[in-house]
């Protein structure tokens, strides 16, 4: 593949926004046409879809990169713990986005962004995604309706705001950042 788009968002990070283009130069660039995600960062290293690259505009390229970049830099792909990661990675473009959107990127279409969430952290976000904890919910009783309810209510608080946001860029490869650390853990 010809890396020239990849190369060119690079040249734009670092003129328009250093801070982002330092940790974006740090990282490397693997393809991976096995993801659904344009792109898609470990905190390490950019994962990118060679398709959508090819088809994309530089802006759209740049945006993602800035994005993954702003996902290693806010170390979301380190933080997520315990917590469901489908959701932390939501949680972490819509606080990732709003910084964005604030640096003056435009939302790429695919992109997740909601005004509501302007100025808050991806934990506080996470927070207002999840659905509360429920009575009984470490238990296995109540298998009846009430947890038909809190599903529907669930899958409706997990949809985008503006229905958007479906795989296009963000932490989605934790599983790797989560090696990343252990095997740190253990060098030390």
């Amino acid at each position: 593949m010809d890396n020239s788009k990849l190369l060119k968002a690079r040249s734009r990070l670092v003129s328009q926004h250093p801070f982002l283009a330092v940790l974006a130069l740090r990282m490397g660039s693997i393809p991976d046409s096995s993801k659904a995600a344009a792109m898609s960062t470990d905190g390490y290293d950019f994962f990118y879809n060679e398709e959508w690259v090819a088809q994309a505009t530089t802006e759209d390229v740049q945006f993602a990169m800035a994005s993954c970049a702003l996902h290693a830099g806010l170390l979301h792909t380190t933080r997520r713990g315990t917590r469901d990661q489908e959701l932390w990675d939501k949680a972490c473009d819509y606080a990732a986005n709003s910084i964005l959107k604030d640096c003056g990127y435009a939302m790429h279409k695919d992109s997740l962004y909601d005004p509501k969430y302007v100025g808050l952290s991806a934990d506080q976000i996470y927070t207002m995604l999840a659905p509360p904890p429920q009575p009984g919910d470490n238990q296995n009783q109540g298998q009846g309706q009430g947890n038909q309810d809190q599903q529907q209510d669930q899958d409706q608080k997990q949809k985008p705001a503006d229905g958007h946001g479906k795989d296009f860029s963000g932490c989605r490869d934790s599983q790797t950042a989560d090696r990343h650390q252990d095997q740190q853990g253990q060098g030390q």
